[in-house]
Protein backbone atom coordinates (compact mmCIF):
# COMPACT_ATOMS: atom_id res chain seq x y z
CA UNK A 1 0.00 0.00 0.00
CA UNK A 2 1.16 3.24 -1.17
CA UNK A 3 0.30 6.90 1.03
CA UNK A 4 0.95 10.04 -0.34
CA UNK A 5 2.12 13.20 0.94
CA UNK A 6 2.62 16.72 -0.84
CA UNK A 7 2.29 14.67 -4.00
CA UNK A 8 4.84 11.83 -3.18
CA UNK A 9 3.68 8.47 -2.69
CA UNK A 10 5.95 5.49 -0.95
CA UNK A 11 5.41 2.52 0.81
CA UNK A 12 4.50 2.59 4.97
CA UNK A 13 8.38 1.14 5.49
CA UNK A 14 9.69 4.05 3.30
CA UNK A 15 7.60 6.44 5.17
CA UNK A 16 8.79 5.26 8.46
CA UNK A 17 12.64 4.97 7.63
CA UNK A 18 12.40 8.66 6.38
CA UNK A 19 10.85 10.52 8.83
CA UNK A 20 12.79 7.88 11.62
CA UNK A 21 9.80 7.21 13.82
CA UNK A 22 8.65 3.50 14.43
CA UNK A 23 6.68 1.87 12.53
CA UNK A 24 4.13 0.47 14.94
CA UNK A 25 3.49 4.43 16.22
CA UNK A 26 2.53 4.89 12.92
CA UNK A 27 0.39 1.97 12.46
CA UNK A 28 -1.92 2.69 16.12
CA UNK A 29 -2.56 6.52 14.61
CA UNK A 30 -3.51 5.32 11.03
CA UNK A 31 -5.78 3.14 12.91
CA UNK A 32 -6.98 5.70 15.13
CA UNK A 33 -8.04 7.97 12.25
CA UNK A 34 -4.75 9.85 11.85
CA UNK A 35 -3.60 10.98 8.16
CA UNK A 36 -0.53 9.90 7.01
CA UNK A 37 1.74 13.19 7.21
CA UNK A 38 0.45 13.95 10.65
CA UNK A 39 1.11 10.04 11.95
CA UNK A 40 4.27 10.24 10.46
CA UNK A 41 5.16 13.90 12.15
CA UNK A 42 3.92 14.39 15.36
CA UNK A 43 6.81 13.58 17.85
CA UNK A 44 5.98 10.30 20.08
CA UNK A 45 4.44 10.59 23.27
CA UNK A 46 7.33 11.40 26.63
CA UNK A 47 7.12 7.89 27.86
CA UNK A 48 7.64 6.27 24.34
CA UNK A 49 10.68 8.88 23.64
CA UNK A 50 12.32 7.98 27.04
CA UNK A 51 12.25 4.23 25.85
CA UNK A 52 13.26 4.89 21.41
CA UNK A 53 16.74 4.83 21.59
CA UNK A 54 18.65 7.02 18.80
CA UNK A 55 20.13 3.87 17.58
CA UNK A 56 16.64 1.81 16.94
CA UNK A 57 15.49 5.19 14.97
CA UNK A 58 18.57 4.91 12.93
CA UNK A 59 18.06 1.23 12.21
CA UNK A 60 14.81 1.80 9.56
CA UNK A 61 15.52 -0.53 6.53
CA UNK A 62 15.29 -0.27 3.31
CA UNK A 63 15.84 -1.86 0.59
CA UNK A 64 18.63 -0.72 -2.37
CA UNK A 65 20.25 -2.50 -4.68
CA UNK A 66 19.17 -6.12 -3.54
CA UNK A 67 20.11 -5.05 0.12
CA UNK A 68 17.90 -4.49 2.68
CA UNK A 69 20.11 -2.22 4.86
CA UNK A 70 18.88 0.39 7.68
CA UNK A 71 18.86 4.24 6.03
CA UNK A 72 22.04 5.58 8.44
CA UNK A 73 24.08 2.65 6.87
CA UNK A 74 23.09 3.48 3.20
CA UNK A 75 23.99 7.28 4.19
CA UNK A 76 26.86 6.16 5.67
CA UNK A 77 28.19 4.23 2.33
CA UNK A 78 27.83 6.87 0.23
CA UNK A 79 29.38 9.74 2.52
CA UNK A 80 26.12 11.99 3.16
CA UNK A 81 24.34 12.92 6.15
CA UNK A 82 21.44 11.47 7.18
CA UNK A 83 19.45 14.58 7.76
CA UNK A 84 20.77 15.26 4.74
CA UNK A 85 19.11 12.08 3.14
CA UNK A 86 15.93 12.43 5.18
CA UNK A 87 15.65 15.72 3.55
CA UNK A 88 15.91 14.60 0.40
CA UNK A 89 13.92 11.80 0.59
CA UNK A 90 10.76 13.94 2.30
CA UNK A 91 10.64 16.38 -0.65
CA UNK A 92 10.51 13.86 -2.89
CA UNK A 93 14.02 12.55 -4.22
CA UNK A 94 14.04 8.69 -5.52
CA UNK A 95 16.56 6.79 -3.34
CA UNK A 96 19.08 6.39 -5.75
CA UNK A 97 18.99 10.68 -6.40
CA UNK A 98 18.76 11.16 -3.11
CA UNK A 99 22.50 9.15 -2.17
CA UNK A 100 24.12 9.76 -5.28
CA UNK A 101 23.38 13.86 -5.52
CA UNK A 102 26.54 15.82 -5.17
CA UNK A 103 26.66 17.81 -2.08
CA UNK A 104 26.44 21.42 -2.47
CA UNK A 105 29.80 22.67 -1.51
CA UNK A 106 30.41 25.59 -2.88
CA UNK A 107 28.56 28.89 -2.09
CA UNK A 108 27.95 32.09 -4.16
CA UNK A 109 29.21 34.94 -2.49
CA UNK A 110 28.09 37.95 -4.75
Amino acid sequence: MFYEIDGVSKTLVDWVAIYGIASGTVRKRLKKGWDIKRALTTPPDEAFSRNMTKDRVEQAYVEFQGEKLPLSELAKRHGINLSTLRKRLRNGMDLRTALTMPINTTHSHS
